[in-house]
């Protein structure tokens, strides 16, 4: 008999947020990447799903709702006492309890969420706000720097719904203040960098319960580029279902870490290339290349499969 393998990609962006293709693009080049199910997961935002779960149904593609949700953790990472007895007390080592000097970016993504929800859909609109503020917060800092860029000229560029740092970064780069997107985070607009704001008060804990009132299932993106694992066993605390350990900033060590940490924290896996399409600065893989091993993904569409939409 033979066994059932799928490729699968469950990280993937729009110019609904701030990915280069549009919806019926995105599913289009997955089709033509091999792949057979995809996540969408635009940042704070929803609105590619219904065009690309048409196309992916007229190409044989399965389409999971998904979402990017930008958090800011507080400085101080809490204690979370019921985490004491069913992960071995590791919790009360004192390294899971201090925060960072500037806190911590944290993204988490949702996936198979009731999309349509209107009381889901007023938080996002309230988060993409705060993002619009925040444009205009970080060109401010920008422009203490030299940085002659207006709000109004990245907004411009936005074709979504969601303003994102990349749109600054690419403009950083287009005026010369910057050779890369990855340079221009570096020295402006990443965690730490001289005109990084934080997108908003709204916190893991927040984003991890928005995503379940959704019956959707939450996962830590990227946890290697957060830049401490002190985060990850509050995050189970808050009731985070799953971890993102196949990413394409990724290597063999940070998979075998993050595994672990899965286990420990009996955590679902999951992965994907986090692609954004269309400028080789934001992308270190393209579709296809990095995939979520199906064994994981059956795990997850257990879970999927039990609350349908």
């Amino acid at each position: 008999m033979k066994t059932t393998t799928l490729r699968v990609d469950l990280h993937t962006h729009t110019t609904v947020s701030d990915g280069a293709l549009t919806p019926r693009e995105l599913v289009r080049a997955a089709k033509n990447a091999r792949l057979d199910i995809i996540a969408i997961t635009d940042h704070d935002a929803t609105d590619a799903l219904d065009e690309a779960v048409a196309e992916g149904l007229a190409l044989g593609l399965k389409i999971i709702p998904g979402i990017e949700l930008s958090t800011h953790a507080p400085l101080e990472i809490p204690r979370v006492e019921s985490l004491s007895t069913t992960y071995g007390g590791d919790i009360q080592d004192k390294r899971f309890l201090t925060g960072h000097a500037h806190g911590f970016e944290i993204h988490i993504l949702g996936y198979n969420i009731n999309y349509k929800s209107g009381q889901f859909q007023e938080r996002l609109d309230a988060l993409r706000r705060s993002r619009i503020d925040r444009v205009y917060l970080i060109c401010g800092e920008l422009k203490k720097l030299g940085v002659d860029i207006s709000a109004e000229e990245v907004l411009s560029t936005v074709k979504g719904r969601s303003a994102t740092r990349a749109h600054i970064g690419r403009i950083v780069v287009d005026k010369g203040y910057a050779d890369n997107i990855r340079q221009a985070f570096k020295k402006y607009l990443g965690h730490g960098a001289p005109a990084f704001v934080k997108t908003s008060d709204f916190t893991p804990k927040d984003a991890i319960e928005l995503i379940k009132s959704a019956g959707g299932i939450s996962s830590l993106a990227h946890p290697g580029l957060i830049g401490d694992d002190i985060v990850i066993p509050s995050l189970v605390g808050d009731g985070l279902q799953a971890i993102e350990v196949f990413h394409r900033y990724d290597n063999r060590d940070t998979y075998k870490t993050y595994l672990a940490m899965a286990k420990k924290y009996k955590l679902f896996i999951t992965g994907g290339s986090d692609f954004h399409g269309g400028n080789s600065d934001c992308d270190a893989a393209g579709l296809g290349e990095i995939v979520l091993p199906y064994e994981y993904f059956v795990e997850v569409e257990k879970v999927i499969s039990g609350n349908p939409h």
